[in-house]
């Protein structure tokens, strides 16, 4: 099981000073002797893909309400491991019976009941998950002369927090998309997921519901539009575009809810994990300084315009993966509808131990951040019954590194531009209708 930490750690050199000095006072202030010799306090805790940021890796306000959890290396790789078998389990159902009219989500472990026989825990309240590890330090930033401290480095964290303002654009934004009819296909233009097995960097996953992205990407493309582009049939088989074309302004009721919605996603973002949000923009800045590839809005100021794609979801499941993401995920899930009924109920699992539950009452949020590698999963929502579908949504604001890789590249090789969209609406449809692309995020 678990170990829980007794008291909240407050007050921590690493929230509330310069990270990369990792000290109490600035590093310029100490002798080379001095920071051999340093040890911090208290351990620290923060996340290791940003371990250089400025900024607090946790917002006080956030570290003072959640239950700080300290798994071993062992047994956070077991629990990993036991969310990949059930997932595993499930592929290989799909792949094995391509016509099914649904997923038979009640016959896996692939729910409370399961994932509890295998150890895992429900926690209701506001939790930090992390790992133990060291932390290598360089002598003011630089130089052969370093320093390991003993670290815990986040792996996710669940904050069930609503945010009024970012609830009400994810519920405009959702209700443009889905409406009382399903997606609005025929104004979108958007790839839609009803059931399906697609490949991803962490495996294989199965999903059921809709999902829609918006936004920039790194697709595969053929041959012939690489010579129309004037690559050339031996050249990289990769092209920075659209989601569809769904990320420029031709649709303007998409485009401006979109971009609200994602802009209260961001700022989610900024206030709870600050030194992740440095890092993005950061990020966004060097591989995409001219700002073509980002979500924004005409007047946006580039130094605030972080991110590259948004996603949303109605009523959907997916087994466990880890995404194909550069850096954490934010995630919010909202509730549109009510309770559920007996016996279902809305659940997120975690490859660290956990389930955590997700709204249950109208207008409640939950957020999840979720470091790159972590096995997650929203499960079906009952383990006798067909999964309901209840019409909630959820969403995510990424940076995908395949994305990333291909802006650096076009950079290198003098290819740096604006976005290429290969599909119109009706191919796209169409293409998503036969599962042959894979936009899912």
């Amino acid at each position: 099981m678990p170990f829980w930490y007794k008291e909240k750690m407050k007050n921590s050199d690493v929230y509330c000073t310069k990270t990369t000095a990792w000290s109490p006072r600035s590093q310029s202030d100490m002798s080379l002797q001095e920071f051999k010799e340093y040890k911090p306090s208290k351990t620290l805790l923060l996340w290791e893909h940003v371990k250089d940021s400025s900024k607090p890796h946790i917002s006080k306000a956030l570290l003072n309400k959640a239950k700080i959890v300290i798994l071993s290396k062992d047994k956070y790789e077991h629990y990993q491991q036991v969310v990949k078998r059930i997932s595993k389990e499930i592929v290989t159902w799909k792949k094995n019976n391509k016509s099914a009219k649904r997923i038979p989500w009640e016959k896996f472990k692939y729910n409370r009941a399961g994932l509890v026989a295998e150890g895992f825990e429900v926690i209701e309240e506001a939790t930090i998950v992390a790992v133990p590890g060291l932390l290598q330090v360089q002598w003011k930033g630089k130089g052969d002369e370093s320093i390991q401290i003993k670290a815990n480095f986040i792996k996710y964290i669940y904050n069930p927090e609503t945010v009024p303002a970012s609830a009400s654009a994810m519920d405009a934004y959702s209700k443009y998309l889905f409406g009382s009819g399903g997606a609005k296909k025929e104004k979108l233009g958007f790839g839609f997921y009803k059931m399906k097995a697609s490949g991803e960097r962490g495996g294989t996953k199965v999903e059921e519901g809709i999902m829609v992205m918006f936004g920039s990407r790194c697709t595969p493309t053929n041959v012939a539009t690489l010579v129309e582009m004037g690559r050339g049939r031996t050249a990289r088989r990769k092209v920075v575009g659209t989601y569809f074309g769904c990320g420029v302004d031709t649709v303007s009721g998409a485009s401006r809810l979109a971009k609200r919605h994602w802009r209260e996603l961001a700022q989610v973002e900024r206030k709870m994990i600050p030194a992740y949000a440095e890092w993005r923009k950061a990020l966004a800045k060097e591989v995409d300084p001219m700002c073509y590839h980002r979500l924004k809005s005409r007047g946006d100021n580039r130094e605030e315009v972080a991110s590259f794609a948004v996603s949303c979801a109605q009523h959907y499941v997916v087994s466990g993966h880890d995404d194909s993401g550069l850096g954490a995920e934010v995630i919010a899930f909202l509730n549109q509808n009510g309770p559920f009924p007996t016996p279902h109920e809305w659940l997120f699992v975690l490859g660290g131990g956990m389930i955590h539950p997700l709204p249950n009452a109208r207008g409640q949020q939950v957020f999840l951040l979720i470091e790159k590698d972590v096995m997650h999963g929203t499960l079906p929502t009952s383990n006798v019954e067909a999964t309901l579908p209840h019409g909630n949504c959820g969403s995510a604001l990424f940076t995908k590194e395949s994305l990333v890789k291909e802006l650096r590249w076009e950079s290198k090789n003098g290819e740096y531009k604006q976005q290429v969209r290969l599909l119109d609406s009706v191919q796209s449809d169409r293409v998503c209708e036969r599962g042959l692309n894979g936009c899912f995020k």
